[in-house]
């Protein structure tokens, strides 16, 4: 699991610099991202690029990111796929 911040363009997720998943990135930047609902059965999952970005504009991320150790993929996502519960 991860924390995201969508802003209705593009997802944000904070990591560290030194997980498989940013060396898998910056291999192949091609990713989907899923989030799901595992109580109720929904899920969304976005497609498309995903950049590494070093560094943060604000205080609050220096805080989070005070030993340098962390990086920001940022995915904008070209296409959608989801399930909504059929009740």
């Amino acid at each position: 699991p991860v924390w995201y911040l969508w802003d209705g363009a593009e997802i944000r997720i904070s990591t560290t610099r030194t997980t498989q998943k940013v060396r898998d990135i910056e291999r192949d930047p091609r990713v989907a991202f899923c989030v799901d609902d595992q109580v109720v059965g929904e899920y969304l999952t976005l497609y498309g690029e995903a950049v590494i970005v070093a560094g943060g504009a604000t205080a609050q991320w220096e805080r989070i990111n005070a030993d340098g150790s962390r990086v920001v993929i940022v995915l904008r996502p070209v296409s959608v796929t989801g399930r909504e519960q059929v009740r």
